[in-house]
């Protein structure tokens, strides 16, 4: 369900005219545009994305395969400054509930213009990704194009075609075998990749039930060519001195304790983690195995990201940057924004999962306690194994816990009650 949250008419009116004087938009900025409509282009999303930002093609040039990124280009239609993409900076990114979506943009704009959907011509700015043998990256172009998207896949239609991988379209197969040569030489360089299954409610059918996200070959294309795209944009904006938002991760300072048990030492390498910060100088991310790295894969969802899209656009077409100054100043505001996000999706998850509990009040819940976060008021971080989630919970008459310990733990009350769950210990 999508929520009709807050655009005004203001708004709403001024979408609907970038949509009608579309064609003059794109003509005005046509003069550095290349076309790369004649490439086979795939986007891989979930079944219900409707905010579809990112596309992939492979090119084949002189014995070797460009790696194509495509990311749709808001800024050819909303200037910075301008009415909407200050709104999109007020609400710094689109908030996915439970049960609604709170967008950027006004959908009218993201069904009508922004999102790549499949058959139509649609402007992106385009990263042109050659490998080394090693994965290392040996060239970056990076351009304004028209793409036409031959297919809008799901994880499963992507994943069904890498592994049949027919004779007249093996270009995902291939794909993979490249993002995988990339991820082996970011693990050289330090970067720590971890694989697991992640539960996350969903409503169904007026249902509070559980959706499990999976690794698999289509998931890893996605993340490792987000990666990548990040890799390169990153260092051609230093290259090229064009201020940006870097994101930055220095290394682990908190001891990581390694476990034989895959779910406990999943946790303990995520909490040995530094945090990740906004620089406007490059710096290592740690996590990743890079020197430096940029989120710009998602303009449509993330404002971070569009104001590099902003910059990117004005670059190619030789218009003034956006100054340092006025980069940091709104990117501080949009990371703060984001952590202010984040707490509100982890109420709602919280919200939701008390429903889904009370939904099972008689069952048994096998759990791993990971860490005590209120002694005094009981709340304990822990895993429920059968959900593949961590949650904040509170659970009666749980003596001197430690990391590791598995207990079978029932709900308590019905009620939902100062934003804590209850449980006993079985």
């Amino acid at each position: 369900m999508t929520s009709k949250h807050s655009f005004s008419l203001e708004l709403i009116d001024y979408a609907i005219n970038l949509i009608k004087n579309r064609s003059a938009l794109e003509k005005d900025n046509t003069i550095n545009q290349v076309d790369l409509k004649r490439l086979k282009t795939y986007t891989i999303d979930n079944d219900d994305t409707f905010e579809i930002d990112d596309a992939l093609s492979l090119e084949s040039i002189n014995n070797t395969y460009r790696i194509w990124i495509h990311i749709s280009c808001p800024s050819i239609y909303i200037p910075f400054n301008s009415i909407l993409d200050k709104e999109a900076r007020k609400r710094a990114a689109t908030i996915y509930y439970v049960d609604k979506t709170e967008t950027m943009f006004p959908e009218i704009l993201i069904h009508e213009i922004l999102s790549l959907t499949q058959n139509k011509d649609k402007k992106c700015i385009s990263v042109g990704v050659e490998l080394n043998n090693d994965g290392s990256i040996a060239n970056t172009i990076i351009n304004q194009t028209t793409i036409n998207i031959n297919y809008n896949l799901t994880y499963d239609d992507a994943n069904e075609l890498i592994e049949l991988s027919p004779k007249e379209d093996k270009q995902l197969e291939i794909l993979f075998n490249l993002l995988k040569l990339r991820q082996q030489w970011r693990l050289k360089e330090g970067a720590i990749t971890i694989d697991e299954i992640r539960g996350q409610p969903s409503l169904e059918n007026n249902k509070m039930s559980i959706k499990y996200i999976e690794p698999s070959k289509a998931r890893f294309i996605v993340s490792e060519s987000m990666v990548l795209i990040g890799s390169a944009v990153a260092e051609f904006c230093y290259k090229n001195l064009i201020p940006i938002p870097f994101r930055c991760q220095d290394r682990n300072r908190k001891e990581y304790n390694k476990s034989n048990n895959i779910i406990l030492n999943n946790f303990s390498l995520k909490s040995s983690f530094t945090n990740t910060y906004l620089s406007l100088n490059p710096n290592n991310h740690f996590g990743l195995g890079l020197t430096s790295y940029v989120q710009v894969s998602s303009p449509i969802r993330r404002y971070s990201d569009l104001l590099i899209h902003h910059q990117l656009l004005s670059y190619i077409n030789n218009n003034n940057l956006i100054s340092k100054e006025k980069i940091g100043s709104i990117s501080n505001d949009n990371f703060k924004s984001i952590k202010e996000h984040n707490q509100i999706i982890k109420l709602d998850q919280l919200k939701a999962m008390s429903i889904f509990f009370n939904q099972n009040i008689s069952v048994n819940w096998s759990i791993y306690f990971l860490r005590c976060i209120d002694i005094k008021k009981s709340l304990y971080l822990i895993h429920f194994i059968d959900l593949s989630m961590d949650l904040i919970v509170s659970i009666n008459n749980l003596q001197e816990p430690s990391f590791g310990d598995f207990y079978n733990i029932i709900l308590n009350d019905k009620n939902y009650n100062n934003d804590k769950i209850n449980f006993n210990i079985v």
